[in-house]
């Protein structure tokens, strides 16, 4: 009988699978071997984060800030500082992983408007000094970023649990491998590669 495990692997591999799907397959193996920690990030990951402090660094996304003039059209927002150019520049991205997919495919730029939320776009119009919308403006590949590492996230917890010993056959474990499970850290933060927003 074909093992979980080795078929979530071969998932991982298959650009043509959605990661939200990869994302439910992952949960059903950390569900049946209690690994509860991996089981709420990927639960994070599927419906969303609902506490902008809980969005892990490798959703922050980085942008152009920029203002609408008539006639002129979208203008770069100019800071007399770099600290809040830095501030106002970067986003924690907090949308569920089927967003961010469904984001990627609908868009035909290479760039996505993400506006402020109402207090910040008015902070930003302030500063500006006229009454306008203004916005972030990201690459798309920000977001396959995104996307990019929760897949590989989940190829290398993969590959760990077939180093400690645990595959499964078809959807079940054995006691031994759930046993194993238990004692052995499972933490998120081993498992995707490290961001650098240099």
């Amino acid at each position: 009988m074909e093992s979980i495990i080795l078929d979530l692997q071969r998932d991982t591999l298959d650009r043509t699978l959605c990661v939200a799907d990869l994302l439910r397959k992952a949960l059903l193996v950390s569900h049946k071997l209690g690994i509860t920690g991996f089981e709420t990030w990927i639960n994070k990951e599927l419906n969303g984060y609902e506490k902008i402090i809980e969005v892990p660094e490798y959703r922050i996304v980085r942008g152009k800030i920029k203002a609408w003039k008539p006639f002129k059209g979208w203008q770069p927002v100019i800071f007399p500082d770099d600290e809040a150019q830095e501030a106002f520049s970067k986003r924690r991205f907090y949308h569920s992983i089927a967003e961010i997919e469904a984001m990627i495919n609908r868009e035909k730029k290479d760039f996505l408007h993400m506006p402020y939320p109402a207090n910040i776009e008015k902070q930003l119009r302030d500063a500006i000094g006229f009454d306008t919308e203004v916005t972030l403006i990201i690459p798309v590949s920000s977001l396959v970023r995104i996307v990019d590492t929760v897949r590989t996230t989940i190829l290398n917890w993969s590959l760990k649990l077939e180093e400690d010993g645990i595959i499964g056959e078809g959807i079940s474990f054995s006691l031994s491998e759930k046993e194993r499970a238990r004692f052995i850290s499972y933490e998120v933060n081993n498992f995707h590669p490290p961001i650098s927003h240099n």
